[in-house]
């Protein structure tokens, strides 16, 4: 919880390797799904770091001037 507030991408990352050794040590083959979940975790870091740049925040004082 404490990388959200300084980059979501990494926390996205560490929460996707938290689910996946739980899965794995509940007997989920890792072999057979990791590879998907990794690609689908890179691909919402690519959105989220898509959507950092592009809804940039305003400065609240020449937002309003």
């Amino acid at each position: 919880m404490a990388f959200i507030n300084a980059n979501y991408s990494i926390a996205v990352i560490g929460i996707t390797l938290l689910v996946i050794s739980l899965f794995a040590l509940d007997g989920l083959p890792v072999s057979t799904t990791g590879p998907i979940r990794i690609y689908c975790t890179l691909i919402a870091a690519g959105i989220t770091v898509a959507a950092s740049y592009l809804f940039v925040a305003r400065n609240p004082k020449t937002a309003l001037s």
